[in-house]
């Protein structure tokens, strides 16, 4: 996408802009045949047909028994569970949702720029399997996109499945609801009677609902903009109709989406801060279309990925998989799950803020706030060698225009953090004293490359590392990294720096999925790759080195956090999330005392996942508190302090503390602590809280014209 030679790539906006909208959303639609076994069933019949199924019933009356009521009573009461869950259809809602749609979409955005290559291979499966879309989730804007394309392109729409945020809205939780959205609780802990009837719900409306299910596998928004860890429960539901051979296969469409400019970017630094999601509601909507329309957002990008087979998968497994064996059963269904998220990442169009942002972090890590622009336009075509060498490209808002004119261009959308001087040369960081917030807001578009980049950054830290140590030196200097430059193509792959690659992939595991075992393969592709491109040397390695720095430290702060309250607490159990604002606290502290500013570190999704890293080493345990919530125990105190030994050695977290630069970086961060006066209350900021109900504006317009469409349509 980075180029419009593709005959494939569609703009979506580029129509509506010269037609008439409305003509359009109300033009004769008819989606293509889409498979239902037997005959279809409507909304209301699925719920009936769920309520007499035989799962259903025996878990009625086992509740019933095991609650001393009537099953009459359970019954009204799983009635009234799907009355409050179930989905419907009606198409004026759906037109006046491509009008209102259209009308934004021409407003806030470029472009939306759709590789349409698998379109009718996407069709032709409609025809023959149940098919389950399932998208990335960065933004509440993915939702309404996938349903906007599937009316563009004449698609069936989907279900969508959606979390109870939306459901209490006065008027938006039943427009979305006939829109096709079906709501289900984020938690249900131990409700059998809730699990049987979402589990039968989804069974039904994929075998017999006559339209796709949409879904999330990431289960919530990325608000890293790094891929999450998929959650399996959905996708597990809806296997069991394969493996049980109620079908014979379902077919999965992973879409992969991104965006020049988040619309929720600084509503996300501030909740990876600490501050909590705001509660959505109807008060301010408008004026929160009001200033976002006044902004611009450049483009999205989306990509279609391959079908993917759950029975293929399922036979490729080296275990039989039967319903009788629930581990093996849901181990494959993880392998499924992980699969489409690779496929999401591979198939991601990286915009080109995200190498933009990577470089600015470079840059204010070394105190600099200003970059000539031809140094980062230069920049920018190294990490286009990169991230094309791993089959990806960078999305060009402005189709046909070269890189320099696509990167003006983006930093135009993104007034608010960058800026050109006067003469148009260099590019001005606007990054205030003390400002963590728009750190974090740099580091969530830096998030978006780093999933190509992160082998070359481990390399290129471990050569430099081992040279260090070779040379004997007391911290990395530009002679050692113009060492590292002359000595790639004689790099020899010792068997510790095999042994570091591997530690250092499994320890980020939870932040950077990876097909585990592939580690070596990958080692010695990337060795090859630097080899062969002949990169120029100090710049591009320290931007690689720096990617990833707040990982390391975050994950080091955990270690280190940890073995001081296994030090002062004989019991040492502390409560998951109290653990990780400690966490967040201790890397404050040292931030003052001398560590180099990695402000990203500072986020509790990736504080959160340093946890999860080690409890999967086994260096601690999660456990259960006495009033129930989870915390987490050092059980093997060696084993995490080698596991911190090592992150300190391999990216010489030692020498930042000690550094002769100590007193400075001490005045340096003091001035970027983070304070409450920083992370502001979402509720002292408008334009915050309205960021997070933009979307749901949307559907009040829809709500307030309901009346004037169906008279319309009547028509």
């Amino acid at each position: 996408m980075g180029s419009n030679s593709e005959p494939s790539l569609l703009d979506l906006l580029a129509e509506r802009r010269l037609s008439h909208d409305f003509r359009w959303a109300s033009r004769t639609w008819t989606g293509p045949p889409y498979f239902v076994r037997g005959q279809m069933k409507k909304p209301k019949e699925i719920i009936l047909a769920v309520l007499e199924s035989k799962n259903v019933q025996k878990v009625i009356q086992e509740v019933a028994k095991d609650s001393q009521k009537d099953e009459e009573i359970v019954k009204k009461q799983a009635l009234d569970i799907l009355s409050e869950l179930a989905h419907d259809f009606h198409m004026y809602a759906i037109r006046w949702f491509g009008l209102v749609l259209s009308k934004l979409g021409k407003r806030l955005y470029n472009s939306i720029q759709v590789n349409t290559e698998k379109i009718e291979d996407v069709k032709k499966a409609y025809a023959s399997y149940p098919v389950l879309l399932l998208p990335t989730h960065r933004s509440y804007v993915d939702f309404l996109l996938v349903s906007y394309m599937s009316f563009a392109f004449e698609l069936t729409l989907p279900i969508i499945a959606a979390g109870m945020d939306f459901k209490g809205m006065v008027g938006v939780g039943e427009i979305l609801r006939k829109s096709g959205a079906f709501y289900i609780r984020r938690r249900f802990g131990g409700d059998a009677l809730y699990w049987a009837l979402i589990s039968e719900y989804v069974k039904k409306a994929v075998m017999e609902g006559g339209h796709p299910l949409e879904m999330f596998v990431e289960g919530t928004r990325s608000r890293s903009g790094k891929s999450l860890k998929p959650k399996v429960g959905l996708l597990s539901i809806v296997s069991e109709l394969v493996t049980s051979g109620q079908i014979p296969d379902v077919l999965i469409l992973p879409i992969s989406m991104s965006y020049d400019r988040t619309l929720e970017e600084r509503l996300y630094a501030h909740e990876l801060l600490g501050k909590p999601k705001p509660k959505e509601s109807t008060n301010g909507l408008m004026k929160a279309l009001k200033w976002l329309g006044d902004q611009s957002y450049g483009s999205v990008f989306v990509n279609f990925g391959d079908l993917i087979s759950i029975r293929q998968m399922i036979e490729m497994s080296s275990n039989p998989i039967t319903l009788e064996r629930p581990k093996v059963f849901l181990k494959s269904i993880e392998e499924i799950a992980l699969k489409v998220v690779l496929d999401q990442q591979a198939n991601l169009v990286v915009p080109l803020f995200a190498g933009i942002s990577l470089i600015i972090l470079s840059k204010i890590s070394t105190r600099r706030i200003r970059i000539p622009l031809q140094e980062l336009i230069e920049s920018m075509e190294y990490l286009q060698r990169i991230i094309t060498s791993r089959n990806s490209t960078f999305g060009f808002s402005l189709l046909g225009e070269s890189l320099g004119a696509n990167i003006r261009y983006i930093l135009s959308v993104h007034s608010s953090l960058v800026s050109l001087s006067e003469n148009d040369d260099l590019v001005l960081i606007n990054f205030e004293t003390g400002d963590t917030v728009q750190y974090m807001v740099f580091q969530h578009y830096a998030n978006q490359i780093l999933h190509h980049i992160l082998p070359f950054s481990i390399i290129l830290s471990l050569f430099t590392t081992h040279l260090h140590e070779s040379e004997d030196l007391d911290e990395p200097s530009c002679p050692l990294l113009d060492k590292l430059e002359n000595s790639l193509e004689e790099i020899v792959i010792s068997p510790q720096i095999e042994e570091d690659y591997v530690f250092l992939k499994e320890i980020f595991q939870e932040d950077f999925l990876y097909n585990v075992g592939t580690e070596l393969q990958e080692l010695h592709w990337v060795v090859n790759t630097l080899k062969s491109m002949k990169l120029p040397g100090e710049e591009l390695f320290l931007i690689l080195r720096q990617a990833l720095k707040p990982y390391l430290i975050a994950y080091w702060g955990v270690t280190r956090k940890l073995l001081e309250i296994s030090r002062e607490n004989c019991k040492n159990l502390v409560e998951l999330k109290e653990l990780g604002k400690q966490c967040q606290a201790y890397l404050q502290r040292q931030m003052k005392c001398g560590l180099v500013g990695e402000f990203g570190a500072l986020s509790l999704e990736t504080i959160a996942n340093g946890i999860s890293s080690l409890i999967k080493s086994q260096a601690v345990e999660r456990t259960k508190t006495e009033d129930g919530s989870f915390g987490i125990i050092v059980r093997d105190s060696a084993a995490l302090s080698n596991i911190s030994s090592r992150l300190e050695r391999l990216m010489g977290v030692e020498s930042w503390i000690s550094g002769s630069n100590k007193e400075q970086d001490y005045y340096f961060m003091k001035s970027h602590q983070l304070s409450t006066t920083e992370v502001r209350s979402y509720t002292d900021d408008p334009k915050i809280r309205n960021v997070t109900i933009f979307i749901i504006s949307i559907i009040i317009t829809i709500f307030t014209s309901i009346h004037y469409v169906m008279y319309i349509v009547s028509l």
